[in-house]
């Protein structure tokens, strides 16, 4: 979700720098963008768990339902006192008509309704009796309170998001690219062509730079024409053993050049 949107932003920060690819290239030149893309493939390279809705908005709907209950026209209020005891299946037959959206509140009334007079929910309740001939109130209650069903109702929809395996999806897009990670990060020619051409070359974007994490660190820590300075331009240690391996753009990056650099960086 918000990790695919964050590191889409990051990297269109960083488009323009990339897109020069055909400019001269000075040691750690590139270091800080480089430091903002490791430590958002540190972030997308993190362990994934389920997340939940809040749960405030469970309790704040048993507290808008219970005013507006208390609030309610003596006639509803009247059916549910009288069968606050029944299951809905019980009186369903007898509630056809208009009356049949009881059914969406039922359990939450009867709760309300059974409510033992020294409860302090009661006692708190008592103050709002005072307000049941206030229509504006009423109707202020009932639209604070359909617009909290419909927040959990939108946040219930959105849980499949929240799990640790959707998040996981969304981190490993953010790193690989669309294709995955068993998609390769690579040209199908040169490095001007997946990173982008400068001023030189009419500004033409790249064909894969700013599609994955890995794609941009590898544009970032290339040298000028050419990757036999590999990691010229990334930091102050990227040509020091092991990390001074160049990447060779038609075979796939990821797995070398992008990790290594991104662990030398996170090791200093």
């Amino acid at each position: 979700m918000g990790l695919s949107v964050f590191c889409c932003v990051l990297i269109a920060v960083l488009y323009e720098k990339v897109l020069t690819a055909d400019a001269a290239v000075t040691k750690g030149e590139n270091a800080a963008d480089f430091a903002a893309v490791c430590s958002l493939i540190q972030f997308a390279k993190a362990a994934a768990k389920d997340l939940e809705a809040p749960p405030e908005i469970n309790q704040i709907i048993k507290t808008l339902t219970a005013i507006n209950f208390t609030l309610l026209d003596d006639n509803i209020r009247t059916t549910v006192e009288k069968n606050k005891e029944k299951p809905w299946d019980t009186i369903r037959d007898q509630h056809q008509g208009e009356t049949k959206y009881y059914a969406d509140h039922w359990e939450q009334w009867k709760r309300v309704a059974n409510l033992p007079a020294t409860d302090p929910e009661r006692k708190a309740l008592g103050d709002w009796e005072k307000h049941r001939r206030n229509e504006n109130l009423k109707q202020q209650v009932k639209y604070l309170l359909e617009e909290a069903l419909a927040l959990q109702a939108s946040a219930s929809g959105n849980l499949v998001e929240l799990k640790g395996e959707a998040i996981k999806r969304k981190q490993t897009e953010a790193l690989y690219g669309k294709a995955g990670q068993t998609g390769q990060i690579k040209s199908g020619s040169d490095r001007q062509t997946f990173c982008g051409k400068g001023s030189a070359g009419a500004n033409t974007p790249g064909e894969g730079a700013t599609d994955s994490l890995y794609g941009t660190l590898l544009c970032l820590c290339a040298g000028a024409n050419t990757d036999a300075n590999a990691g010229l331009g990334c930091c102050l240690d990227c040509q020091s053993s092991p990390y001074e391996d160049a990447w060779t753009v038609t075979q796939d990056g990821a797995l070398n050049s992008a990790r290594n650099k991104s662990q030398a960086k996170m090791q200093r």
